[in-house]
């Protein structure tokens, strides 16, 4: 055909510009609706509150904000919060994947963090009521970055 053809089209848009610029705005406008409708879906996607765990033979719905930190023990992992303390099969990698980076920080290899639970850091070490953390080399720089520093 010789409308796909490239020389006819630019004879085309040099003789008469004006409606393929139209088209080009009108494409463009309508991506950056999409876009932008596909972005506000997201930020009004409901923010995971709680998780389920395996402990005990039962299946729990444990709530995030109810977790205090999260300690690697061999193959298991303890989930630590206020009233009790949960056994896991499972690696921090895998747990660290379920979680939201907004709310939890993985500062040693062996620590996880709910980062609003924290009560005082000082130098290598993050103090959670009257638990001590120690802070990982590597994961420092990670866990300022998630502060809200003043």
């Amino acid at each position: 055909h010789k409308f796909f053809d490239a020389d006819y089209l630019k004879e085309l848009i040099n003789k008469n510009p004006e409606p393929i610029l139209k088209l080009i705005n009108a494409i463009w406008e309508q991506t950056e609706k999409v876009i932008d409708s596909a972005l506000s879906k997201k930020e009004k996607s409901p923010k995971t509150e709680s998780i389920f765990i395996k402990a005990n033979n039962q299946i729990i719905n444990l709530k995030l904000s109810d977790i205090l930190w999260i300690e690697a023990y061999g193959d298991y992992i303890n989930f630590f919060t206020e009233k009790a303390k949960y056994l896991v099969h499972s690696t921090m990698k895998g747990i660290e994947s379920k979680l939201p980076d907004d709310q939890f920080t993985r500062i040693h290899r062996s620590f996880i963090i709910r980062t609003d639970k924290i009560d005082l850091i000082d130098e290598s070490i993050i103090q959670i009521g009257k638990k001590l953390i120690p802070i990982g080399e590597s994961y420092h720089n990670t866990l300022m970055s998630r502060l809200n520093l003043l």
